[in-house]
């Protein structure tokens, strides 16, 4: 069994099962599929319930990336630079691309300094064709 690099506040060993499922994927899965992985590789029923609860803490605590699909099913990633990032998926590889830029930083700024709202976190969902798929 491969040892995870990410630090918790509290590493439960859901935690630790879902990060080890979560590294060892290069596309994002649905909770579906975490659960069956859990089941598969470490014999233990875990309700979907409790991996949703764990995968909001770890997206909270920015380890994890939660991808919103246009269909509503959402699905998670390894967030490998643990910093603020957007990404791309293409539509038809599910291949992912990160942007090294966040197109409405300076926007958050402004929102920020008018005192208008706190933001604590933002995201982008960017779907459409990779260049291999066109």
């Amino acid at each position: 069994m491969e040892k995870s690099n990410i630090r918790f506040k509290k590493l439960t060993k859901q935690r630790k099962y879902i990060t080890e499922i979560l590294e060892n994927t290069t596309e994002p899965v649905n909770v579906e599929t975490i659960c069956l992985e859990i089941k598969s590789k470490y014999n233990l029923d875990l309700v979907l319930s409790t991996i949703y609860r764990n995968l909001d803490v770890l997206v909270n605590e920015r380890k994890v990336l939660k991808i919103f699909s246009n269909d509503g099913v959402s699905t998670y990633i390894i967030n490998k630079s643990e910093e603020h990032g957007h990404k791309m998926t293409c539509i038809k590889c599910k291949k992912q691309i990160v942007l090294d830029i966040c197109p409405i930083e300076s926007y958050v700024r402004r929102i920020q300094e008018e005192n208008v709202f706190t933001i604590k976190e933002h995201s982008i969902s960017i779907s459409g064709y990779c260049k291999e798929c066109v």
